[in-house]
């Protein structure tokens, strides 16, 4: 019996990227943090919560945010 590792299971929860005129947009999903979607895009949470106007940290699920 094989496993995943952890790395099998954090590609398998990466959503698709769709690329936009106004850059790359990912689709937040149940458990995602800004941290962790920061973190798979090679950028900051603070350049997160500038590209999408936010104050907060909180995400939700089913909204789309620009990564880029």
């Amino acid at each position: 019996v094989v496993l995943p590792t952890a790395a099998t299971l954090a590609a398998a929860r990466k959503v698709p990227d769709a690329s936009t005129s106004s850059g790359t947009r990912y689709t937040v999903r149940r458990g995602d943090t800004l941290s962790g979607i920061a973190q798979r895009h090679g950028t900051t949470v603070s350049r997160l919560k500038s590209l999408n106007g936010m104050r907060s940290d909180r995400l939700v699920a089913g909204k789309t945010i620009r990564v880029r």
